[in-house]
């Protein structure tokens, strides 16, 4: 999908929504954040949100692309204003092509399984005030392999700070030390803008990993008027080569 095309259907939908207010959503993983890592914050205390999403990011190198395409499920409670938690169902499909005309074989792996995320809120962000927040993603490992498929992912211990529209965290799994930085610039009474840039992506890449393998994401989220409680994602998703990602959220009453 080239980046006009997602340029025009961000410009579009972001027309199309009209006046509600924004307010912490469960990112594309489950837990409260951006897209694919947590913010420091939570949906409401004893409140529960059902996410869906389909995901797909591409990555290239000399001789071969890989396409890593999720269709992920995931239902957010929080307990209390402090703890937050998220089980997922994940379908998963990564698929590797050859590129540049090159002759070589094609190959598919695809795998399903069940994943349970925590967050723990050491301080909860204020107005003018930095929160912060500690927790584990795939608690059981399930990422850590598709379809026999060795992926360098899996359990993701996380610490993320935000303060107002900005995020930054740190990751550290079995084979990596990563970071990320997100913002998400409220344009609207509705209307979010998010960035999203990931140094070990919770996607499956191209082996060997080109120069830069980090994942960077740009979109909207937006919460239709006519129906609240909901959210709806559309962003571009990749590391430079970009593909498409698009999630529903509904916050339960």
């Amino acid at each position: 999908m080239s980046i006009r095309t997602i340029v025009v259907i961000i410009g579009v939908l972001a027309g199309a929504a009209m006046g509600w207010a924004s307010q912490p959503s469960p990112s594309w993983m489950g837990l409260t954040g951006l897209y694919t890592h947590p913010t420091a914050d939570t949906i409401p205390p004893g409140r529960t949100a059902l996410t869906f999403s389909e995901l797909r990011f591409s990555q290239s190198n000399a001789t071969t692309k890989a396409q890593n395409i999720w269709f992920y499920g995931a239902a957010t409670f929080t307990p209390s204003s402090r703890w937050e938690l998220a089980v997922a169902t994940l379908h998963e499909v990564v698929e590797f092509r050859p590129r540049n005309g090159l002759i070589g074989p094609s190959t598919d792996f695809d795998s399903s399984g069940v994943l349970g995320h925590v967050k723990y809120v050491i301080t909860p962000p204020e107005r003018r005030k930095a929160g912060l927040a500690v927790g584990v993603m795939d608690i059981s490992d399930v990422t850590a392999d598709v379809g026999g498929l060795e992926t360098e992912r899996g359990r993701r211990l996380f610490l993320v700070g935000t303060y107002e529209w900005l995020s930054l965290g740190v990751t550290q799994t079995d084979d990596d030390t990563g970071a990320f930085v997100g913002a998400r610039w409220t344009v609207g009474r509705n209307l979010d803008i998010i960035g999203e840039y990931v140094t070990d992506p919770v996607f499956v890449g191209v082996s060997p990993e080109p120069g830069n393998k980090a994942n960077f994401n740009l979109g909207i989220r937006f919460y239709p008027n006519q129906v609240p409680g909901l959210r709806v994602d559309v962003a571009a998703i990749g590391d430079g080569e970009f593909d498409f990602g698009f999630s529903l959220s509904y916050l339960l009453k």
